[in-house]
C-alpha cells in the first residue's frame, strides 16, 4: 500500500511516527519474549511497550526536523541519521529495559531495520 506522495511533511511525519511505534515495539517484544527468552514476570509487558514507545519518540522527530537542516547530501543525512537513532535508542533500552549494551544493540538493530523495511513499503520517500 502506497500513501499519495501529496501529503503534508507532518501528515508524512504522523504516518511514519505510527507505522515506527507499532513495528519497533512489535519487534522489541517479540525478541524480548522469543529470542531472550525473558518472561514477563523478569520484564514486564508495560516496561517493553514504554521502551517502544519513548524510543521512538525520542528519536524520529530529530531524524526528521532537526537533522536535515545540518546533514547533507540525502544519503548521508539518512546513513548518519540511521546509525545515530541505531545508538541513543540501544543505549536508552538500557536504562529503560535493564538489558546489556549486547542485548540493546541486537534490539535497536532489528527494531530500526523492520521499522525502515515496512516504512519504505507504506510510505516511500520523497
Amino acid at each position: 500500500m502506497h500513501l499519495h506522495a501529496n501529503i503534508s511533511i507532518e501528515a508524512r511525519f504522523l504516518i511514519s511516527l505510527l507505522v515506527t511505534v507499532a513495528v519497533e515495539t512489535t519487534v522489541i517484544i517479540c525478541c524480548i519474549r522469543f529470542f531472550f527468552k525473558i518472561a514477563s514476570l523478569q520484564l514486564p509487558l508495560r516496561r517493553c511497550l514504554f521502551a517502544g514507545f519513548f524510543a521512538s519518540f525520542a528519536t524520529l522527530p530529530y531524524l526528521w526536523f532537526v537533522l536535515p537542516a545540518f546533514v547533507h547530501p540525502y544519503p548521508l543525512l539518512v546513513t548518519a541519521g540511521e546509525l545515530g537513532v541505531f545508538v541513543v535508542e540501544a543505549v536508552a533500552y538500557i536504562f529503560l529495559l535493564d538489558l546489556p549494551l549486547r542485548k540493546t544493540a541486537v534490539l535497536s538493530f532489528f527494531a530500526n531495520l523492520a521499522s525502515i523495511i515496512v516504512g519504505l513499503l507504506v510510505l516511500p520517500p520523497f
